[in-house]
């Protein structure tokens, strides 16, 4: 069993390194879990420290969101810029979430339906082509 579980510790790393090196998918699923994953974290982090010691006023709670929204909206904007693609929906389809999202990331991902960087011509031919 000790050899099992050793050689599952150099086979998974071993695999997860060839991956990334050969597989674009798969470097940018994991570019964008190395960013997004710690945003996500601080959110749920504020929330549980509000679940345990609640806020003063509604307006102290408001500003802390209000805050965490500025620091991490610009940040995974530039992220599915980067990343292109899918990513540009995933952002385009969460600037429609009016009800969900505050004003703050709606502003930023409504720039995606509008202000991101087209594909050169031979790129959109190729997929459309493979596809």
């Amino acid at each position: 069993m000790k050899r099992f579980v050793g050689a599952l510790g150099v086979a998974i790393p071993t695999y997860m390194v060839y991956k990334h090196q050969t597989d674009e998918g798969f470097r940018r699923a994991t570019r964008l879990y190395s960013v997004a994953g710690p945003v996500v974290l601080a959110y749920r982090f504020t929330e549980l420290k509000h679940q345990m010691m609640p806020p003063k006023s509604q307006e102290a709670s408001d500003a802390e969101w209000a805050a965490l929204d500025e620091e991490h909206s610009e940040t995974i904007l530039d992220l599915l810029n980067e990343l292109q693609g899918m990513f540009i929906k995933y952002g385009q389809t969460g600037a429609g979430l009016t009800n969900t999202l505050s004003k703050t990331w709606i502003e930023k991902l409504r720039t995606l339906e509008d202000n991101c960087r087209p594909q050169p011509k031979e790129v959109v031919y190729d997929t459309i082509t493979e596809a």
